[in-house]
């Protein structure tokens, strides 16, 4: 009489069905893994550019540049603000 009434529980008849769900599913999706062969092995560049040349910049007269001053102070926008003055424009 107890394994009967043991079956018609809810919460056992639920477990049930959720044990049956999972575990096909636990050992169907256990599998070694395989080797994909010739993958990325070997592989050769095809594009035919060699390395990319960057010319070496030369500043020259009238260049405009930017330089900006960073410090490990507590308080930069006390220490570093006389350094990073706002960028006028030459005519």
């Amino acid at each position: 009489m107890a394994a009967a009434a043991l079956f018609k529980d809810p919460s056992m008849r639920f477990f049930r069905i959720v044990c049956l769900i999972t575990l096909p599913l636990y050992f169907i999706s256990c599998a070694t893994t395989h080797r994909l062969p010739n993958y990325l092995e070997n592989v050769v560049d095809t594009t035919g550019h060699e390395d990319v040349v960057v010319p070496e910049l030369i500043i020259q007269k009238n260049d405009l540049l930017s330089i900006q001053v960073y410090s490990l102070s507590i308080r930069p926008d006390v220490s570093d603000v006389m350094f990073n003055l706002p960028a006028s424009s030459a005519s």
